[in-house]
């Protein structure tokens, strides 16, 4: 199975949230993984915001290192926007569903935002 983190995954795993040992068993697990370069933004920004730059900059290398980063298309982008139309999710969150969808990859999230989506896999 080809998995795509979002923003989430990571930063429950890295604040030890409610989820983070669901989190953990993907991070740390063997399965082939994608992230799309918006989620670089979202953890980096969530990141400095709560513990600083220098913090949000260590943090991107472990997901540079688990997953392979994918650049948003054209085709991914106007995907998005269809998904943005039909479920009214936020733009990242259209970029990264979409970015799933164009690599056959499942969808890992925490984020509530996706519970409308049938084909993610939702951490509890």
């Amino acid at each position: 199975m080809t998995v795509l983190f979002d923003s989430s995954v990571w930063i429950e795993y890295w604040k030890g949230g409610g989820y983070a040992d669901a989190a953990a068993q993907y991070i740390e697990g063997n399965e082939r993984a994608l992230a799309p370069t918006i989620n670089v933004v979202e953890v980096h920004n969530w990141i400095a915001g709560t513990y600083g730059e220098e913090e949000a900059n260590e943090r991107v290398a472990p997901i540079e290192r688990r997953c392979h980063l994918l650049p948003v298309s054209k085709e991914i982008a106007i995907d998005g926007s269809r998904l943005k139309q039909k479920y009214g999710l936020s733009i990242a969150d259209c970029l990264i569903l979409s970015t799933a969808y164009r690599y056959s990859a499942t969808l890992i999230t925490g984020d509530s935002d996706f519970k409308k989506i049938d084909d993610v896999v939702m951490l509890k």
